[in-house]
């Protein structure tokens, strides 16, 4: 068992931290169905945001299939289990793949473990109070839809990235996660990426279908933070277990990767001009 001193220092500021969102630099990666892309977008966004000079922690906190160690073909022996079995401190669960990236890697087929409870995930987000000045980007990556652990984890972040695709069924899907959201947790703004667009028609992303929706319906506004298109390299990647950035860096998918992790440092800087501004009112 680790430093015992050291947990009880973070039950300590667990019992008193106050409700409320996360700092502004934590990003939650959800998406309403599976299949829209959004572990790839989560893993090569983290590696883009680092070839930005950015310092990066990416977490898999999809229980249902945490799968980045597999899409990257790397392999640890300690994960987010064992901070939650309280084995580990989260920083004995930290894995340095580069100076300024950094991962902790999920699990899963753990027959012996339970998911993690609701106080056990905001226990990880006191715990994520102590380290997030070594980042400058948090980035999880969730489950996909609505479960009770995801509305935890979504609720607990400082902003929540939604990946879709331009199927009518995704997009309906990101509707009912953004509706669930707003309505649940009180959040009125999201960021969108749309995934898998037809290279042949860039109009057809669903984005405007969407915005319409929440915009009428849910009183809410949704940001597209970009849009990425088809592209067979990107299925390859995953295949061959390689990070697609680093294998086609002048490919315009990355390009597209790119200037996305630019927009969510600027959204990141408006929020914390924001948030400073506020505190300065008050």
């Amino acid at each position: 068992m680790k430093d015992q001193a050291e947990r009880l220092r973070e039950l300590t500021l667990h019992g008193s931290r106050r409700s409320g969102k996360s700092s502004s630099k934590i990003i939650a990666v959800s998406s309403g169905k599976g299949g829209t892309g959004k572990t790839f977008l989560s893993l090569n966004l983290s590696y883009e945001l680092a070839r930005q000079n950015q310092r990066v922690l990416l977490i898999d906190l999809d229980f249902n299939m945490s799968n980045v160690e597999l899409m990257m073909d790397y392999q640890t022996d300690k994960t987010i289990y064992d901070f939650f079995t309280g084995h580990e401190l989260l920083t004995g669960v930290i894995s340095e793949v580069e100076s300024n990236l950094h991962f902790i890697f999920g699990y899963s087929g753990m027959n012996d473990y339970t998911d993690p409870t609701s106080s056990q995930i905001e226990y990880l987000f006191t715990a994520l109070e102590r380290v997030k000045d070594k980042y400058d980007v948090i980035i999880i990556d969730t489950g996909a839809g609505m479960s009770p652990l995801n509305t935890t984890i979504l609720r607990c972040v400082g902003h929540n990235l939604i990946v879709t695709t331009p199927e009518p069924t995704a997009i309906m899907d990101a509707y009912v996660l953004i509706k669930n959201l707003s309505k649940s947790c009180g959040i009125t703004s999201f960021q969108v990426i749309i995934n898998k667009v037809p290279i042949d028609d860039n109009s057809a992303n669903g984005f405007d279908k969407l915005s319409a929706a929440v915009t009428h319906f849910l009183n809410s506004q949704v940001k597209l933070l970009g849009q990425i298109n088809y592209d067979n390299n990107s299925y390859k990647s995953i295949i061959d277990q390689k990070v697609f950035v680093l294998e086609h860096p002048t490919s315009s998918t990355r390009h597209q990767i790119s200037h996305i992790a630019t927009g969510l440092l600027n959204y990141i800087q408006m929020a914390n001009n924001s948030q400073h501004e506020l505190s300065r009112i008050s």
